[in-house]
């Protein structure tokens, strides 16, 4: 309801320049407060608890790398081979998978509008170079068949992950591991909290999450920073 009132306060504001009407009505209606929806986050212990029961799901590489980048569920899925350099351990978010009814799966920029990179641990690094092997032993086997589009998370024969399939094997291992339920976009912010109880310097957590500016990153986790 708030947005849709700044949409049309600021279409009536263009109204009234233009002499096309006197009067912007939309200021004599006061919109609804914004109601801050309380985020919920797990812990180390509880993280850990999650990727050990996770462990054997076919989806494990993709929880791991959330949990370990703060990346988007898009970003995570939308991941190129070309997008990672081993070298240095750096992750460059580049472009998004996106479910869009009627059109069906697609590619999009990243939602900011513009690339960013991400430092990786080693040990990170390592689950996907496990994947690489296993997609040239996949490619091998469907010959022709294989859909090459350079995904580090794809299906056996190189199609892209379907989000919602995803998202259902998600919620699957969080009610196998009795852990309180949080979405996987939340996977981000827990990953975010981490790095900020760590004593991480805001300025680092907001170019890994993509923020556009520090005061976003600010505003989102002040109940976290160490006093």
């Amino acid at each position: 309801m708030k947005h849709h009132h700044r949409l049309i306060f600021k279409a009536l504001i263009d109204a009234v320049k233009w002499h096309l009407i006197v009067r912007n009505v939309a200021e004599a209606v006061t919109p609804p407060k914004t109601r801050k929806v309380e985020m919920k986050t797990w812990d180390n212990e509880q993280v850990k608890i999650f990727l050990d029961v996770s462990k054997d799901s076919s989806y494990y590489p993709i929880f791991l790398t959330a949990i370990n980048t703060g990346m988007r569920r898009g970003g995570v899925l939308g991941l190129r081979w070309q997008d990672i350099d081993f070298d240095n351990n750096i992750i460059y978010v580049r472009q998004s998978l996106q479910e869009v009814k009627k059109v069906g799966l697609t590619f999009k920029e990243p939602k900011s509008g513009k690339s960013r990179s991400i430092s990786i641990t080693p040990s990170l690094a390592k689950e996907l170079k496990k994947i690489y092997k296993q997609q040239l032993t996949d490619k091998h086997l469907f010959g022709q068949g294989y859909q090459d589009l350079d995904l580090v998370f794809a299906q056996k024969n190189g199609k892209p992950i379907q989000p919602t399939e995803m998202a259902r094997n998600y919620r699957k291992m969080v009610e196998t591991s009795g852990l309180p339920y949080i979405r996987f976009h939340d996977l981000r912010h827990t990953h975010a909290t981490l790095m900020l109880k760590q004593g991480i310097h805001p300025k680092v957590v907001s170019e890994r999450l993509g923020h556009s500016t520090i005061g976003n990153t600010m505003d989102t986790y002040t109940h976290v920073l160490p006093k």
